[in-house]
Protein backbone atom coordinates (compact mmCIF):
# COMPACT_ATOMS: atom_id res chain seq x y z
CA UNK A 1 0.00 0.00 0.00
CA UNK A 2 1.55 3.42 -0.78
CA UNK A 3 0.81 4.67 3.45
CA UNK A 4 0.74 3.23 6.50
CA UNK A 5 -3.05 4.62 7.24
CA UNK A 6 -3.95 2.75 4.14
CA UNK A 7 -2.37 -0.47 5.02
CA UNK A 8 -4.40 -0.14 8.32
CA UNK A 9 -7.56 0.45 6.37
CA UNK A 10 -7.66 -2.61 4.31
CA UNK A 11 -6.62 -4.50 6.99
CA UNK A 12 -9.20 -3.23 9.25
CA UNK A 13 -11.84 -3.41 6.21
CA UNK A 14 -11.27 -7.06 4.96
CA UNK A 15 -11.06 -8.07 8.84
CA UNK A 16 -14.44 -6.54 9.46
CA UNK A 17 -15.84 -8.22 6.08
CA UNK A 18 -14.84 -11.64 7.56
CA UNK A 19 -16.26 -10.87 10.98
CA UNK A 20 -19.78 -9.82 9.37
CA UNK A 21 -19.62 -13.13 7.29
CA UNK A 22 -18.84 -14.73 10.43
CA UNK A 23 -15.55 -16.21 9.84
CA UNK A 24 -13.35 -17.25 12.51
CA UNK A 25 -11.27 -15.14 14.54
CA UNK A 26 -7.93 -15.41 12.77
CA UNK A 27 -8.52 -16.27 8.77
CA UNK A 28 -6.04 -14.95 6.91
CA UNK A 29 -6.49 -12.04 4.31
CA UNK A 30 -4.55 -11.59 1.01
CA UNK A 31 -1.72 -9.37 1.12
CA UNK A 32 -1.98 -6.16 -0.65
CA UNK A 33 -0.06 -4.98 -3.18
CA UNK A 34 2.62 -7.66 -3.52
CA UNK A 35 4.56 -7.45 -6.64
CA UNK A 36 6.50 -10.69 -7.87
CA UNK A 37 10.00 -9.01 -9.06
CA UNK A 38 12.77 -11.53 -7.75
CA UNK A 39 12.95 -10.10 -4.50
CA UNK A 40 13.82 -6.28 -5.79
CA UNK A 41 10.98 -4.55 -5.31
CA UNK A 42 11.55 -2.34 -2.15
CA UNK A 43 14.11 0.16 -1.61
CA UNK A 44 16.15 -0.05 1.11
CA UNK A 45 15.40 3.55 1.85
CA UNK A 46 11.86 2.33 2.42
CA UNK A 47 10.55 1.36 6.24
CA UNK A 48 10.40 -1.98 7.29
CA UNK A 49 7.16 -2.16 7.88
CA UNK A 50 6.11 -1.40 4.21
CA UNK A 51 8.90 -4.52 3.31
CA UNK A 52 7.11 -6.71 5.10
CA UNK A 53 3.74 -5.52 3.86
CA UNK A 54 5.04 -6.33 0.31
CA UNK A 55 4.90 -9.97 1.29
CA UNK A 56 1.70 -10.16 3.21
CA UNK A 57 3.26 -9.75 6.65
CA UNK A 58 3.33 -7.22 9.75
CA UNK A 59 6.87 -6.07 11.06
CA UNK A 60 6.76 -4.67 14.66
CA UNK A 61 8.66 -2.99 17.42
CA UNK A 62 8.62 -4.35 20.77
CA UNK A 63 9.85 -4.05 24.63
CA UNK A 64 8.89 -0.33 24.29
CA UNK A 65 9.11 2.04 27.38
CA UNK A 66 7.83 5.17 27.51
CA UNK A 67 11.06 6.38 29.29
CA UNK A 68 12.89 5.87 26.20
CA UNK A 69 10.29 7.19 23.62
CA UNK A 70 10.93 10.58 25.52
CA UNK A 71 14.06 10.68 23.34
CA UNK A 72 12.85 12.40 19.93
CA UNK A 73 15.13 10.24 18.12
CA UNK A 74 14.12 6.65 19.17
CA UNK A 75 10.60 7.93 19.04
CA UNK A 76 10.76 8.75 15.15
CA UNK A 77 12.58 5.56 14.12
CA UNK A 78 9.98 3.29 15.85
CA UNK A 79 6.99 5.17 14.61
CA UNK A 80 8.39 5.37 11.08
CA UNK A 81 9.90 1.27 10.67
CA UNK A 82 7.10 -0.73 12.74
CA UNK A 83 3.49 -0.78 12.25
CA UNK A 84 3.32 -3.25 15.22
CA UNK A 85 3.86 -2.13 18.69
CA UNK A 86 4.77 -4.41 22.18
CA UNK A 87 4.54 -2.51 25.21
CA UNK A 88 7.73 -3.65 27.27
CA UNK A 89 5.84 -4.32 30.88
CA UNK A 90 3.07 -1.67 31.69
CA UNK A 91 0.74 -4.81 30.73
CA UNK A 92 2.29 -6.73 33.37
CA UNK A 93 0.65 -7.52 36.24
CA UNK A 94 2.90 -6.29 38.56
CA UNK A 95 2.67 -2.86 36.62
CA UNK A 96 -0.98 -2.77 36.41
CA UNK A 97 -2.35 -4.05 39.80
CA UNK A 98 -1.87 -1.68 42.73
CA UNK A 99 -1.96 -1.99 46.50
CA UNK A 100 -0.92 -5.42 48.57
CA UNK A 101 -2.59 -7.88 49.91
CA UNK A 102 -5.79 -9.05 48.63
CA UNK A 103 -6.93 -5.53 47.64
CA UNK A 104 -5.03 -5.45 44.45
CA UNK A 105 -6.98 -2.35 42.39
CA UNK A 106 -5.81 -1.87 38.77
CA UNK A 107 -4.06 1.74 37.41
CA UNK A 108 -4.73 2.16 34.06
CA UNK A 109 -2.38 5.59 33.92
CA UNK A 110 0.42 3.96 31.54
CA UNK A 111 -1.62 1.59 29.88
CA UNK A 112 -4.51 4.18 28.75
CA UNK A 113 -1.11 5.98 27.26
CA UNK A 114 -0.53 2.96 24.92
CA UNK A 115 -3.33 3.01 23.61
CA UNK A 116 -3.45 6.47 22.37
CA UNK A 117 0.02 6.10 21.25
CA UNK A 118 -0.66 3.89 18.98
CA UNK A 119 -3.36 5.78 17.70
CA UNK A 120 -1.45 8.45 17.55
CA UNK A 121 1.43 6.49 15.50
CA UNK A 122 -1.06 4.76 13.54
CA UNK A 123 0.28 1.67 14.59
CA UNK A 124 -1.48 -1.31 16.08
CA UNK A 125 -0.53 -3.16 19.81
CA UNK A 126 0.39 -6.49 19.41
CA UNK A 127 0.95 -9.58 21.69
CA UNK A 128 0.20 -7.07 24.87
CA UNK A 129 0.55 -8.71 27.81
CA UNK A 130 1.91 -11.00 29.64
CA UNK A 131 -1.85 -11.72 31.26
CA UNK A 132 -0.75 -14.61 32.61
CA UNK A 133 2.70 -15.12 33.61
CA UNK A 134 4.50 -17.21 36.46
CA UNK A 135 7.17 -14.15 36.88
CA UNK A 136 6.98 -10.19 37.40
CA UNK A 137 3.57 -11.19 39.48
CA UNK A 138 2.22 -8.04 42.15
CA UNK A 139 4.33 -8.97 45.80
CA UNK A 140 3.17 -10.83 48.02
CA UNK A 141 -0.05 -12.34 45.57
CA UNK A 142 1.98 -15.96 46.12
CA UNK A 143 1.08 -15.53 49.88
CA UNK A 144 -2.50 -14.87 49.33
CA UNK A 145 -3.21 -17.21 46.19
CA UNK A 146 -5.18 -20.51 47.32
CA UNK A 147 -6.31 -23.27 45.39
CA UNK A 148 -10.02 -21.73 45.96
CA UNK A 149 -9.18 -18.29 44.70
CA UNK A 150 -6.35 -18.65 42.45
CA UNK A 151 -8.84 -19.20 39.44
CA UNK A 152 -11.22 -16.08 40.31
CA UNK A 153 -8.16 -13.96 40.59
CA UNK A 154 -6.53 -14.96 37.73
CA UNK A 155 -9.83 -14.83 35.57
CA UNK A 156 -10.49 -11.42 36.97
CA UNK A 157 -7.39 -10.22 36.26
CA UNK A 158 -7.50 -11.50 32.38
CA UNK A 159 -11.05 -10.33 31.97
CA UNK A 160 -10.45 -6.84 33.77
CA UNK A 161 -7.78 -6.08 31.38
CA UNK A 162 -9.02 -7.69 27.75
CA UNK A 163 -12.29 -5.92 28.10
CA UNK A 164 -10.78 -2.39 28.89
CA UNK A 165 -8.91 -2.71 25.80
CA UNK A 166 -11.18 -4.96 23.57
CA UNK A 167 -11.10 -3.97 19.84
CA UNK A 168 -8.18 -1.94 20.41
CA UNK A 169 -5.69 -4.46 20.58
CA UNK A 170 -4.55 -6.71 18.14
CA UNK A 171 -3.58 -9.62 19.69
CA UNK A 172 -2.68 -10.75 23.12
CA UNK A 173 -0.26 -12.67 24.61
CA UNK A 174 -2.03 -14.64 27.11
CA UNK A 175 -0.28 -17.29 28.40
CA UNK A 176 3.63 -16.53 28.87
CA UNK A 177 6.39 -19.70 29.21
CA UNK A 178 4.75 -22.29 30.63
CA UNK A 179 6.61 -25.30 28.76
CA UNK A 180 9.40 -26.26 30.45
CA UNK A 181 10.67 -29.54 30.36
CA UNK A 182 13.54 -28.92 32.47
CA UNK A 183 11.51 -29.12 35.20
CA UNK A 184 10.76 -32.86 34.76
CA UNK A 185 6.96 -32.67 34.16
CA UNK A 186 5.42 -35.54 32.21
CA UNK A 187 3.72 -32.86 29.55
CA UNK A 188 6.80 -30.46 29.83
CA UNK A 189 5.11 -27.90 31.76
CA UNK A 190 6.61 -25.52 33.87
CA UNK A 191 5.49 -26.69 37.43
CA UNK A 192 7.31 -23.96 39.52
CA UNK A 193 4.82 -21.09 38.00
CA UNK A 194 2.50 -20.07 41.40
CA UNK A 195 -0.60 -20.47 38.88
CA UNK A 196 0.15 -24.59 37.85
CA UNK A 197 0.98 -25.05 41.45
CA UNK A 198 -2.08 -23.86 42.66
CA UNK A 199 -4.60 -24.55 39.55
CA UNK A 200 -2.61 -27.66 37.78
CA UNK A 201 -2.01 -27.54 34.32
CA UNK A 202 -6.21 -26.50 33.70
CA UNK A 203 -4.66 -22.86 34.11
CA UNK A 204 -3.75 -22.60 30.93
CA UNK A 205 -7.16 -23.19 29.20
CA UNK A 206 -9.33 -21.31 31.91
CA UNK A 207 -7.34 -18.25 30.87
CA UNK A 208 -7.50 -18.54 27.32
CA UNK A 209 -11.40 -18.87 27.69
CA UNK A 210 -11.32 -15.27 29.98
CA UNK A 211 -9.70 -13.51 27.32
CA UNK A 212 -12.00 -14.95 24.48
CA UNK A 213 -14.95 -13.49 26.89
CA UNK A 214 -13.86 -10.20 27.40
CA UNK A 215 -12.52 -9.71 23.78
CA UNK A 216 -13.97 -11.75 21.25
CA UNK A 217 -12.12 -9.53 18.50
CA UNK A 218 -8.32 -9.75 19.06
CA UNK A 219 -5.48 -12.98 18.65
CA UNK A 220 -5.19 -15.04 21.46
CA UNK A 221 -1.09 -16.06 21.73
CA UNK A 222 0.48 -18.89 23.20
CA UNK A 223 3.86 -17.09 23.81
CA UNK A 224 7.29 -19.02 24.10
CA UNK A 225 10.82 -18.82 23.93
CA UNK A 226 13.65 -21.57 23.02
CA UNK A 227 12.74 -23.65 20.10
CA UNK A 228 16.12 -22.22 17.72
CA UNK A 229 19.25 -24.11 19.14
CA UNK A 230 20.39 -25.78 22.37
CA UNK A 231 21.80 -23.69 24.82
CA UNK A 232 23.33 -26.33 27.65
CA UNK A 233 20.11 -26.57 30.01
CA UNK A 234 17.43 -27.15 27.64
CA UNK A 235 17.13 -29.21 24.07
CA UNK A 236 15.16 -26.96 21.32
CA UNK A 237 13.65 -30.58 20.27
CA UNK A 238 11.93 -31.27 23.76
CA UNK A 239 10.36 -27.79 23.47
CA UNK A 240 9.03 -28.46 20.31
CA UNK A 241 7.99 -31.55 21.17
CA UNK A 242 5.91 -30.79 24.33
CA UNK A 243 4.66 -27.52 22.86
CA UNK A 244 3.35 -28.76 20.24
CA UNK A 245 1.40 -31.70 22.11
CA UNK A 246 0.16 -28.98 24.27
CA UNK A 247 -1.30 -26.52 22.08
CA UNK A 248 -2.59 -30.17 20.23
CA UNK A 249 -4.23 -30.67 23.83
CA UNK A 250 -5.85 -27.35 23.83
CA UNK A 251 -7.34 -27.48 20.03
CA UNK A 252 -8.85 -31.09 21.04
CA UNK A 253 -10.63 -29.66 23.74
CA UNK A 254 -11.81 -26.28 22.01
CA UNK A 255 -9.55 -24.19 23.45
CA UNK A 256 -9.09 -20.82 21.89
CA UNK A 257 -5.68 -20.23 20.89
CA UNK A 258 -4.90 -18.35 17.75
CA UNK A 259 -1.46 -18.10 17.62
CA UNK A 260 1.43 -19.13 19.15
CA UNK A 261 4.04 -16.46 19.95
CA UNK A 262 7.48 -17.30 19.28
CA UNK A 263 10.20 -15.19 20.86
CA UNK A 264 13.27 -16.66 19.07
CA UNK A 265 15.69 -14.73 21.14
CA UNK A 266 18.38 -15.72 18.57
CA UNK A 267 21.83 -16.45 20.10
CA UNK A 268 20.39 -16.75 23.18
CA UNK A 269 22.65 -16.00 26.49
CA UNK A 270 22.54 -18.45 29.02
CA UNK A 271 24.73 -21.45 30.79
CA UNK A 272 25.70 -22.01 27.36
CA UNK A 273 26.16 -18.76 25.81
CA UNK A 274 25.37 -19.04 22.04
CA UNK A 275 25.79 -15.88 19.52
CA UNK A 276 25.43 -16.23 15.25
CA UNK A 277 28.58 -18.45 15.61
CA UNK A 278 26.59 -20.69 17.17
CA UNK A 279 23.23 -19.99 15.26
CA UNK A 280 24.99 -20.64 12.49
CA UNK A 281 26.51 -24.24 13.64
CA UNK A 282 23.83 -25.30 15.21
CA UNK A 283 20.43 -24.07 13.65
CA UNK A 284 18.71 -26.78 11.91
CA UNK A 285 16.63 -25.57 9.03
CA UNK A 286 14.72 -28.25 8.18
CA UNK A 287 13.79 -29.37 11.79
CA UNK A 288 12.78 -25.93 12.27
CA UNK A 289 11.21 -25.82 8.96
CA UNK A 290 8.94 -28.84 10.00
CA UNK A 291 8.08 -27.43 13.39
CA UNK A 292 6.57 -24.46 11.69
CA UNK A 293 4.88 -26.65 9.42
CA UNK A 294 3.33 -29.01 12.39
CA UNK A 295 2.01 -25.69 13.92
CA UNK A 296 0.68 -24.74 11.14
CA UNK A 297 -0.66 -28.12 10.39
CA UNK A 298 -2.95 -27.41 14.06
CA UNK A 299 -4.84 -24.31 11.85
CA UNK A 300 -2.52 -22.04 14.06
CA UNK A 301 -0.73 -18.35 13.01
CA UNK A 302 2.97 -17.94 13.82
CA UNK A 303 3.66 -14.74 15.47
CA UNK A 304 7.60 -13.71 16.37
CA UNK A 305 6.59 -11.93 19.09
CA UNK A 306 10.99 -11.10 20.38
CA UNK A 307 13.24 -10.79 17.91
CA UNK A 308 17.07 -10.46 17.93
CA UNK A 309 20.15 -11.74 18.20
CA UNK A 310 22.72 -11.37 20.76
CA UNK A 311 26.33 -10.60 19.97
CA UNK A 312 28.09 -12.93 23.04
CA UNK A 313 30.23 -15.04 21.34
CA UNK A 314 31.03 -12.45 18.60
CA UNK A 315 34.92 -10.67 18.45
CA UNK A 316 35.68 -7.33 19.73
CA UNK A 317 35.00 -5.41 16.20
CA UNK A 318 31.72 -3.80 15.62
CA UNK A 319 32.17 -4.16 11.47
CA UNK A 320 32.79 -7.95 11.94
CA UNK A 321 30.03 -8.32 14.67
CA UNK A 322 27.68 -6.38 12.27
CA UNK A 323 28.09 -7.98 9.74
CA UNK A 324 27.40 -11.58 11.77
CA UNK A 325 24.75 -11.08 13.65
CA UNK A 326 22.90 -9.55 9.90
CA UNK A 327 23.77 -12.99 8.55
CA UNK A 328 22.28 -14.25 11.58
CA UNK A 329 19.27 -12.83 11.11
CA UNK A 330 19.36 -13.30 7.04
CA UNK A 331 19.60 -16.85 7.78
CA UNK A 332 16.86 -17.10 10.22
CA UNK A 333 14.15 -15.17 8.41
CA UNK A 334 14.25 -16.92 5.12
CA UNK A 335 13.74 -20.31 7.65
CA UNK A 336 10.85 -18.68 9.31
CA UNK A 337 9.29 -16.57 6.82
CA UNK A 338 8.74 -19.51 4.21
CA UNK A 339 6.34 -20.97 6.37
CA UNK A 340 2.79 -19.49 4.96
CA UNK A 341 0.99 -19.34 8.76
CA UNK A 342 3.44 -16.73 9.67
CA UNK A 343 1.97 -13.16 9.99
CA UNK A 344 4.45 -11.16 11.97
CA UNK A 345 8.20 -10.47 13.06
CA UNK A 346 8.66 -7.86 16.04
CA UNK A 347 11.84 -7.26 17.40
CA UNK A 348 12.41 -7.15 20.77
CA UNK A 349 13.46 -2.97 20.61
CA UNK A 350 15.00 -1.16 17.87
CA UNK A 351 18.03 0.16 18.76
CA UNK A 352 20.98 -1.25 20.57
CA UNK A 353 20.77 0.79 23.80
CA UNK A 354 17.81 0.16 24.61
CA UNK A 355 17.96 -3.91 24.19
CA UNK A 356 17.19 -5.49 27.65
CA UNK A 357 20.48 -7.26 27.10
CA UNK A 358 22.43 -4.00 27.79
CA UNK A 359 20.56 -2.94 30.54
CA UNK A 360 21.79 -1.84 33.73
CA UNK A 361 20.15 -5.40 35.20
CA UNK A 362 20.71 -7.75 33.06
CA UNK A 363 23.03 -10.55 33.82
CA UNK A 364 24.00 -11.36 30.18
CA UNK A 365 27.23 -9.49 29.27
CA UNK A 366 29.96 -10.23 27.05
CA UNK A 367 33.20 -11.19 28.83
CA UNK A 368 35.02 -8.30 27.48
CA UNK A 369 32.22 -5.72 28.87
CA UNK A 370 31.50 -3.99 26.00
CA UNK A 371 28.09 -2.78 25.14
CA UNK A 372 25.69 -5.87 23.13
CA UNK A 373 24.79 -5.03 19.05
CA UNK A 374 21.81 -7.40 19.29
CA UNK A 375 19.09 -4.71 16.97
CA UNK A 376 18.73 -3.48 13.32
CA UNK A 377 20.10 0.32 14.80
CA UNK A 378 23.08 1.47 16.96
CA UNK A 379 22.90 3.57 19.99
CA UNK A 380 23.18 6.35 17.32
CA UNK A 381 19.82 5.03 15.52
CA UNK A 382 22.13 4.54 12.41
CA UNK A 383 20.85 1.38 10.37
CA UNK A 384 23.10 -1.28 10.72
CA UNK A 385 23.88 -4.25 8.41
CA UNK A 386 21.25 -6.48 10.70
CA UNK A 387 18.50 -3.77 9.19
CA UNK A 388 19.34 -4.57 5.86
CA UNK A 389 19.21 -7.95 6.48
CA UNK A 390 15.74 -7.85 7.46
CA UNK A 391 14.43 -6.03 5.00
CA UNK A 392 16.33 -8.41 2.22
CA UNK A 393 14.52 -11.23 3.78
CA UNK A 394 11.05 -9.61 3.95
CA UNK A 395 11.22 -8.94 -0.04
CA UNK A 396 12.58 -12.48 -0.75
CA UNK A 397 9.61 -14.27 1.48
CA UNK A 398 7.03 -15.97 -0.49
CA UNK A 399 3.33 -14.19 -0.63
CA UNK A 400 1.92 -14.83 2.60
CA UNK A 401 -1.79 -14.21 3.91
CA UNK A 402 -2.02 -11.29 5.99
CA UNK A 403 -3.66 -12.95 9.16
CA UNK A 404 -5.82 -10.62 11.72
CA UNK A 405 -8.16 -10.51 13.95
CA UNK A 406 -11.91 -8.83 14.03
CA UNK A 407 -11.90 -5.03 13.98
CA UNK A 408 -8.67 -4.64 16.53
CA UNK A 409 -8.29 -1.16 14.86
CA UNK A 410 -8.65 1.91 16.33
CA UNK A 411 -11.88 3.51 15.27
CA UNK A 412 -9.97 6.20 13.34
CA UNK A 413 -8.32 3.35 11.24
CA UNK A 414 -11.43 1.82 10.60
CA UNK A 415 -13.38 2.38 7.00
CA UNK A 416 -16.71 4.84 7.55
CA UNK A 417 -19.65 3.40 7.11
Amino acid sequence: MSDRRGFLKAVATGAGALAAAGTPVGTALAAPGRQEDGGKRRSTGEPLWRHAAASGLLYGVGDLKFEQLADPGYDAIVAQEGVLATPGADFLMDFVRTGTGPDYGFDWSRTDRWVTYAQEKKMLLSNVGHLVWHAVLPEGIESVLTAQNAEQVMVDHVQTVARRYARKVHSWNVVNETVEPVWGHPDGLRTESVWYQKLGPGFIETAFHAAREADPTALLVLNEYGFETHVGYQSETDKRRHTLALLERLLAKGVPVDALGIQAHLGRPGPDPSGPRALMERFDQEAYRTFLSDVASLGLKIMFTEVEVSDIDTPVDFATRDRMIAEAYELFLSVALDEPAVISVTTWGLADQHSWLNQPWTAWRREDGLPQRPLPYDDQYQRKPAREAMARAFDRAPAHQLGTAALPMPRKYRKKR
